[in-house]
């Protein structure tokens, strides 16, 4: 976009997981720092949100931490600032907000093992205008090998071969209000679709932002291999 002036908003980076389904890739160096077109995924993570306007990221690290840390420091080589939340003990997708200093402005969570062109700008906007919380969201298609039944009272009314169904997914990018911390607490287990459920019943105005640009969840070997044949001919992957 022409206009990328920055804001204020923060990016909590979610990079505290094993990357179990990754070993033994991820035995010597955490999920974020594997390396995609010659680059950590997290490196082009944080690279594409400042070409957005971001510059206030907030990593939050676990496992191997301390290399992801080495690696990106204070931010002050990139120009943005970069700190730091330890969770010390696994909380959940969401429990390691507790963490985080309510922010005067609405704030980005994300996975920090995304490859993604989306907008997260336009979810931000979202937010300024009044949604307390927007989920991105990605269309799933996925087709039943089967004929399916139709069934009532057991009678067949119809029959459709191998159907084909379309379900909106979460992608693992968040945009929240300040409010969404009211209900995150200290120290206590809390996953993303829980937080959300909780803000529906609260009767917040709870929204999700259709994700149609580029889009790779690095959580397994295969989408590891697809993102480096996408990101091919920019250096080495170790």
């Amino acid at each position: 976009p022409e206009d990328v002036s920055p804001l204020p908003s923060p990016v909590v980076l979610m990079a505290g997981g094993r990357g179990e389904r990754l070993w033994p890739l991820t035995e010597q160096i955490p999920k974020p720092l594997l390396k995609v077109g010659g680059k950590p995924v997290m490196e082009r993570a944080i690279e594409s949100l400042m070409r957005q306007g971001f510059h206030r990221f907030h990593i939050s690290i676990n496992y191997l931490g301390h290399m992801i840390e080495d690696y990106f420091g204070d931010g002050s080589r990139y120009g943005v600032q970069i700190q730091y939340l330890r969770e010390h003990e696994p909380l959940g997708t969401a429990g390691a907000l507790a963490g985080f200093d309510r922010p005067e402005h609405p704030f980005v969570v994300m996975n920090g093992d995304l490859l993604t062109g989306t907008n997260v700008r336009a979810m931000v906007e979202l937010c300024q205008r009044g949604a307390k919380a927007v989920m991105g969201a990605r269309e799933y298609a996925y087709t039943v090998p089967y004929g399916c039944l139709t069934v009532n009272d057991g009678r067949i009314h119809a029959i459709e071969e191998k159907p084909t169904l379309y379900h909106f997914i979460s992608a693992g990018i968040y945009v929240f209000a300040p409010e969404a911390l009211d209900f995150v607490a200290p120290r206590t287990r809390l996953d993303m679709p829980e937080l959300f459920r909780k803000m529906i019943e609260a009767k917040h105005d709870v929204r999700y932002h259709h994700i149609t640009e580029e889009w790779i969840d690095i959580g397994s070997k295969e989408d590891l291999a697809w993102a480096r044949r996408m990101h091919a001919g920019g250096g080495t992957d170790d």
